[in-house]
Formats: C-alpha cells, structure tokens, sequence
C-alpha cells in the first residue's frame, strides 16, 4: 500500500484529495490546524494529524511521528490569502502569509526531500496559483508567496540528480473551496490605508462574497482527479495548469509584449482610471 501526506486538509482541494487517495487504497496522513477539521476524515480511515504550518515546531514534531518514516508522496497544498493592494500591505500581515505559503511549504518540502533521499525515490506536489505567473490586484503578498513556491519546485528540478524522486507544481485557477472566506475574515482585521483605493476595495470584497460565481470555477474534486494522475503517471509534469484562464493567462504572457499584457489584466479587471 502506498502512502502520501496531504496538508492542509481542513477543506477544499487537500480534503478531497485525501478522501480520493483513501478511495484508491493509498494510506493518506492528513494535516489539519483543529482537530475537529478532521473528524470527517478520520471516520474514512484516514490518520489525521494536528499541525500549524506555521509552526515550525510542529512541522519538527510531525516529522517525528513514526507514520512520517516512510513516505511514497506527499501533497503540499496548506495555503491561505487575503486582499490587500501592493502599496497598503501592512507588515505584519505579510510576515505572517509568507511564514505560512512559503516558509511552511519549504520547511515541509526540504523534509520530505531529505526523506525521499535516504529512501531513494518519492514524488511531491506542491499547489501554486494562477497569481504565481500572473499578477491579480489585490492579491500581491498571495501571488508573491505563491511565486517563491514556483521557484523552489523549479530550482529543485534543476539541483535534482534522482530520476526516482520528482517534484511538480499544481497552479489552479479559481477553485470553489473556503478560501474566499478565509481571505474575507482576514480583510475583516484589515484596515485600508490608501483612501483612493476605497471603490476598488468595496468591489474586491463583493467579490469574495459572491458566492454564485461559477465561471471558469473548477471544484475541488475536479483538482483531487488531476493530482491523482500526476502521482500515478510515470514521469510528473513540471506545472499542472488548471482551468481555462490558466491556460489563457500562461500563453498570453509568453505570445505577447509585457507590457500588452499588464493593459489586457487592467481591463480585464476594470481597474482604469
């Protein structure tokens, strides 16, 4: 039976993708912040572990446990956002996103890295973004992290002299999860600085709270079936694009000037003055 690690399994993309593995005979470790996140889970016959990504002490206390020994694959997919423009990001807000998205993920990526090593094969992938490669008003601290994600993966891909041991990066578009609603609580403990933003902002919080908006939207099912065939294929992609503005969005950038780009997201966005 072969077993995986999956992060942030609390809801959306990392919860079902544990249950899709479980579904398919893997041995799934799943991590969640609460533990009543992982009630459901554990009732499927999944091991739920209690782990704060941005805990480092945690992540060292997990990587002891004596189910995390032996690894076959780990999804590193614990990740959170908020809205904030470039210029209005306090400080403190993006210390802690980043301590999360990208020093959370790497420390769990160099562990695992350092396991697959001495056991001599394993397969991890990593959840990016859309906002990796493109830029998303309001969304500068998450794409920043998510980007340093790609550039880990990447560089590690270059580094890497095992054939047996392969990293790729899941970049989604927009996904139906509960990230809207964690990004809308931590806008609530936000307070916007820049007054000639305030419009922008206003329709930026609609537009979280909007919860009809189902175009070009995949689901986390939709998600778990993609990484399930990135683990099963005999060789991983280096990016798993996801959803039909990722594609969009990817050539664009490559078939076009920059700065042709920039103006087409401006307007895409409604963002002209």
């Amino acid at each position: 039976m072969q077993k995986i690690l999956i992060t942030g399994c609390s809801s959306g993309i990392g919860k079902a993708s544990a249950i899709k593995f479980k579904q398919l005979g893997w041995e799934v470790i799943a991590t969640v912040r609460q533990a009543q996140d992982g009630v459901d889970l554990e009732q499927l016959g999944i091991k739920v572990k209690i782990c704060d990504q941005g805990q480092g002490e945690d992540i060292a206390k997990l990587f002891a446990d004596p189910d995390l020994q032996q690894l076959d694959a780990a999804f590193l997919n614990a990740g959170y956002g908020f809205i904030s423009a470039s210029e209005d990001t306090p400080r403190q807000q993006l210390i802690d996103l980043l301590n999360v998205n990208l020093v959370g993920t790497w420390d769990y990526f160099t562990r695992c890295i350092k396991l697959f090593r001495a056991q001599g094969y394993g397969r991890i992938m990593v959840t990016s973004s859309i906002v990796s490669f493109v830029p998303a008003p309001f969304r500068a601290a998450y794409g920043a992290s998510k980007a340093g994600l790609d550039a880990m993966v990447k560089t590690f891909r270059v580094e890497n002299d095992n054939p047996n041991i392969q990293v790729s990066l899941l970049n989604p578009g927009p996904v139906i999860t509960n990230f809207r609603q964690r990004a809308l609580q931590e806008y609530k403990d936000f307070t916007p600085t820049s007054a000639h933003l305030e419009k922008d902002y206003q329709e930026q919080k609609q537009r979280l709270e909007n919860k009809n908006r189902k175009r070009f939207t995949s689901t986390p099912e939709q998600l778990a079936n993609i990484v399930v065939k990135a683990f099963n294929s005999k060789k991983q992609k280096t990016y798993y694009l996801v959803g039909l503005p990722t594609y969009f969005m990817w050539y664009l950038q490559k078939l076009v000037p920059q700065s042709w780009a920039l103006a087409f997201l401006k307007k895409t966005y409604k963002l002209e003055k």
